[in-house]
């Protein structure tokens, strides 16, 4: 090969090379502007300043403030729901009230009836201590000698009043101590009375079953029935009335020791039941009293 040949040919190698070398560049250039990282933003932090001891002390305040309204508003609300309860309970204090006055005068009527029928009765023992001898008329008398009322007071309003504690919230401490009495005191005072009579009627009825000879009234007693308050069983009543008419009727024990000891009773048991009527008398006065004192107050 010449030497211009070879020439040639070194400096066709040396352009290509070159022409490798530039494009090669070119790449790497174009990978590296394409690997470069994204643009990171970062933002500025703001300082807001560090809160001061009145900030604290107004943010506590606020909040105590709400609190301290919620415990008004609910406080308010119990108080007013047991102002509302009072002033029901006290309305149907009322109403029991009356049904105490009713209930003592129906009884006062019986017991009056009883005591009167008493009196008749020690007169007609008496006679018989001084040597009567018909019996009809004291066994007759008997049929009413165990007629006297017990009355029953309602104090279902007392009752809720003292057990819910709701009686404290009366704002008239007048009113309280007058209901306090009524059903404390009067009432004790009737029982008492009632409960005193019962004793004094079962002693009287017990002597009176010693002495009496109830065979006579066989055939009343057959057709007797139990019958409701406020109703008579005429059919009974006629026949035994027939029976005082018609036969002459006798006493078991008729010594004036006996008669005496009837008698005796029979006056124990009369001032018992015009203790009673007294007594009944006072509390009807007394329930009516209170009442008009609640009226005023409630209203």
């Amino acid at each position: 090969m010449s030497e211009n040949q070879q020439e040639q040919n070194l400096e066709d190698v040396q352009q290509h090379s070159s022409t490798e070398i530039h494009n090669s560049f070119e790449t790497s250039s174009e990978t590296i502007e394409q690997a470069q990282p994204m643009e990171v933003h970062h933002h500025a932090h703001h300082d807001h300043g560090k809160k001061t001891l009145k900030s604290y002390f107004w943010e506590f305040f606020m909040l105590f403030l709400a609190v301290f309204c919620g415990f008004l508003a609910e406080n308010f609300r119990e108080h007013y729901i047991e102002e509302q309860r009072v002033e029901r309970q006290l309305n149907i204090m009322v109403d029991n009230l009356d049904y105490d006055i009713t209930r003592i005068d129906n009884n006062q009527k019986i017991t009056q009836y009883g005591i009167a029928i008493l009196d008749s009765l020690r007169y007609e023992v008496v006679a018989l201590i001084n040597g009567k001898k018909d019996y009809n008329r004291f066994y007759k008398l008997r049929e009413g000698l165990s007629a006297y009322g017990e009355p029953r007071f309602n104090s279902s309003a007392y009752d809720q009043l003292t057990t819910t504690g709701l009686l404290r919230l009366i704002k008239s401490d007048s009113l309280i101590l007058h209901i306090n009495d009524y059903y404390e005191r009067v009432t004790y005072m009737v029982d008492a009375a009632v409960n005193f009579t019962n004793i004094i009627n079962e002693k009287t009825t017990g002597l009176y079953n010693e002495i009496s000879d109830q065979t006579p009234f066989n055939d009343v007693i057959t057709d007797f029935k139990v019958q409701t308050a406020g109703k008579k069983d005429t059919a009974f009543e006629a026949k035994a009335n027939a029976v005082f008419e018609s036969k002459q009727l006798v006493l078991i024990k008729s010594d004036k020791a006996t008669l005496h000891k009837i008698y005796n009773y029979l006056v124990q048991f009369e001032v018992a039941m015009k203790t009673l009527d007294a007594r009944m008398d006072y509390a009807k006065k007394a329930a009516d009293d209170l009442k008009n004192h609640i009226k005023s107050v409630n209203n």
